[in-house]
């Protein structure tokens, strides 16, 4: 009853553009195979499974965004007739952005709801390897909420960053540590950052989801 993207992408900071999988997703009775870094997009109401992984020659990533905060699905009888817009199903390439000195995004592609009838979402997905700070003008405040999600890049320890990484929270920038796969919440309005990476042992991925 909302909303959804899906996205599947590669874990290798080495190759950011590679999955690593051969994977069938069906939308609306219409299967496709991907086997690159890829962003489906869900309307409200329209009919999407199974997703079937065909073939993994290393392990991969899968983020799924739901517009609402509650998980709902219902099963639905196989159309076989109605075709999705191809637009809904689209390979993503990582752009190269490495900067110098600076703890910001080195490969990065982002997914925006702009045009797409009822997606209020937007959001990124990027690898990182440096230390410094993310951004040079910091604090700030939005006026939506945002979710920032800190996850590795290691399948076999999942609960491994690779990274220390300290942030500012609130107008006295309090600031808090961590170095495991984190959720840091900034609903709207709440100042937050500077975002500082303090060390890195292995490039990580961070999403940003407004």
């Amino acid at each position: 009853p909302y909303g959804e993207v899906l996205m599947f992408t590669g874990l290798d900071y080495h190759h950011p553009d590679e999955l690593g999988a051969v994977i069938d997703v069906t939308v609306n009775g219409r299967t496709h195979t991907i086997d690159s870094p890829t962003f489906v997009t869900l309307p409200a109401g329209l009919p999407h499974g199974p997703l079937i992984t065909r073939k993994v020659d290393r392990p991969y990533g899968f983020l799924a965004v739901s517009l609402d905060g509650v998980h709902k699905m219902q099963e639905t009888p196989e159309s076989g007739t109605a075709q999705p817009d191809d637009n809904l199903i689209r390979p993503f390439e990582m752009r190269d952005l490495r900067r110098p000195n600076s703890g910001n995004v080195d490969f990065m592609n982002a997914w925006s709801g702009n045009g797409v009838e009822g997606f209020k979402l937007n959001f990124t997905w990027a690898f990182h390897s440096g230390v410094g700070p993310f951004h040079t003008h910091d604090p700030h405040v939005h006026p939506n909420d945002e979710c920032l999600v800190f996850v590795g890049t290691d399948p076999d320890h999942p609960d491994y960053l690779g990274a220390e990484i300290e942030i500012g929270m609130g107008t006295e920038v309090e600031p808090y540590v961590f170095d495991v796969p984190t959720v840091v919440i900034a609903p709207a309005g709440l100042v937050h950052c500077p975002l500082i990476v303090r060390k890195v042992e292995r490039p990580y991925c961070f999403t940003a989801i407004c």
